[in-house]
């Protein structure tokens, strides 16, 4: 049975079947001193002695080679139970500037590679990408602590042998623009950006520097209209019209919008595209339309100028041969790190003397590099609150009765603990939501995280009497996971559907926490009338 309201706070009851698993059964977190920081893209990061102490660490009497740095990325966590996530924070390879001498001196400093909220999906057989907004977050999360053991350290590569039959001397590349501004029906998890009304023509231009020119540039468009006639909006690129995104009218009182995606390849002139949208509404004058968002992809030169980059090619992919990177100006390259796996980054080493920065690489696989640049780093945020208490709620087991909420509601979720462990013979456990957060999704507000975390318990019972049956969701819902609207009441989240301009196909629903065999993960409206159903019954 499930049963849910949605009035005060949202109370979600599951009943288990006792399931163990061999899980992670203690955080890194349980013991030390720990801070968190964040970051809000991709690329190599730079800590200094004033953002250790920002950040909350002293500085004196430091040894540098003792700090460790924790995290997991800040891309979505995956929905499928089965798929592949860390159970606990990874320690990360990094790189420390003159720690040989034990000190942290005004000069020294720290180099890491973060992965961002944001990500892409590729599909090199293809060539085909598509990015992946983050819909809850817009940073990621890292922690660092500093004990007596050694930190972990960015290795150098080992060297690829042999004489190379290709010299790869451009790489694939890629970019998008999106705004998440306007929730049109406050439904769904579709957030949009600029609105084509009053202003009907709008341009946006996209940096692509260092572009082949002639290559092939591919370009996305995706956008919403809101109108009870067609209407369309044409898709200009660089003062050429390409194509039009033709939107149907919004013929009944359920489908509240048209979504349309369109989508063209160009022979690319210049290193930066302008794209100008120009909205036809019809000749209705109420009607409106919005960008979700642009994508461009396409290849460049490997030549670095004044910025970091990561870089990868699709080609290898298909080869079994042996190749060569060579990459001009390598005056500016202070390194080059391989991050196919960013948990365990490597460095490479410069097989050139010249000003050509050569690596050899083996064909049959996708693997992503990034130009350390001498002088373009990014600087991570200090917390307000970085300073993290231990916690280990890995530690967690042989709880019926789960009650998950914020620090504002805890002695009131308490209550209702204590309740049902004088009078319904209970074993009740109050957890707060940010404390999942940094154990189950490295610090970033992902719900998958929640309900890895309920599977966690539910996995990790010792006998039946004891295995988990309840959970209690305390605490307000809201359409906005990232607190764009005033006066946002998103307490504890629950799951959206994709769907935000059918309202008879939008929904809300806790299910998605029950959803905990490893063959479950994914919602659907089909799996929630089945769901609803198996409830009623």
């Amino acid at each position: 049975m499930i049963t849910i309201n949605k009035h005060v706070f949202t109370v979600v009851f599951f009943l288990f079947s006792l399931i163990i698993h061999s899980q992670v059964s203690n955080s890194v977190l349980a013991n030390g001193n720990w801070f968190k920081f964040s970051v809000d893209t991709t690329g190599v990061f730079k800590i200094d002695k004033t953002l250790l102490q920002q950040i909350g660490i002293s500085t004196n009497n430091l040894n540098p080679q003792k700090i460790h740095i924790y995290g997991n990325g800040g891309n979505l966590l995956p929905e499928v139970n089965a798929d592949f996530r860390y159970e606990d924070l990874q320690e990360n390879a990094i790189y420390v500037e003159g720690e040989d001498d034990n000190l942290f001196d005004a000069n020294d400093f720290i180099l890491f590679y973060a992965k961002g909220p944001h990500n892409w999906e590729i599909n090199t057989a293809t060539g085909e990408v598509s990015h992946k907004q983050n819909i809850y977050s817009d940073k990621a999360y890292y922690f660092i602590t500093v004990n007596d053991s050694d930190g972990k350290r960015i290795q150098n590569a080992v060297p690829v042998i042999g004489t190379p039959v290709t010299q790869i001397t451009s790489f694939n590349d890629y970019t998008f623009y999106e705004k998440e501004t306007s929730n049109l029906f406050a439904a769904g998890r579709r957030w949009l950006g600029e609105e084509f009304s009053l202003e009907n023509q709008q341009t946006f231009q996209i940096p692509f520097p260092n572009a082949i020119q002639n290559e092939p540039l591919h370009i996305k468009v995706r956008a919403v209209a809101v109108s009870g006639l067609t209407s369309s909006m044409q898709v200009n690129v660089n003062s050429q019209e390409q194509f039009n995104l033709n939107f149907g009218a919004a013929f009944s009182s359920s489908t509240l919008a048209s979504d349309r995606v369109g989508s063209v390849s160009i022979m690319n002139p210049s290193s930066t595209i302008d794209i100008i949208l120009d909205y036809n509404n019809g000749g209705n004058p109420s009607a409106k339309a919005y960008l979700d968002y642009i994508e461009v992809s396409g290849k460049k030169q490997l030549i670095v100028d004044d910025f970091q980059y990561s870089f990868r090619n699709f080609d290898l992919v298909n080869t079994s041969s042996l190749n060569e990177y060579q990459i001009q100006n390598s005056q500016n390259i202070f390194q080059i790190w391989e991050v196919t796996d960013p948990i365990n980054v490597s460095n490479i080493a410069n097989e050139s003397s010249s000003s050509i920065f050569s690596f050899k690489v083996n064909g049959g696989d996708l693997k992503e590099y990034i130009v350390v640049h001498q002088n373009d780093f990014y600087i991570p945020e200090a917390e307000s609150n970085a300073r993290v208490e231990n916690q280990n709620l890995h530690a967690l087991k042989d709880i019926n009765y789960l009650l998950i909420t914020t620090n504002e509601f805890v002695d009131q979720a308490q209550r209702i603990a204590d309740y049902h462990i004088e009078n319904s013979e209970l074993t009740a456990q109050v957890v707060i939501l940010d404390k999942i957060y940094n154990e189950f999704s490295s610090g970033s507000k992902d719900i998958t995280g929640i309900r890895d975390f309920i599977k966690h318990v539910y996995d990790t019972n010792s006998s039946d009497d004891k295995k988990l049956k309840y959970v209690c969701l305390f605490g307000d819902a809201s359409y906005d996971y990232k607190d764009r609207i005033i006066a946002n009441n998103n307490i504890v989240p629950v799951y959206l559907s994709d769907q935000s301009y059918n309202l008879a196909r939008s929904y809300v629903t806790d299910d998605f926490f029950g959803m905990l065999e490893d063959s479950e993960g994914t919602m659907s409206s089909s799996c929630l009338l089945y769901t609803s159903d198996a409830a009623d019954e």
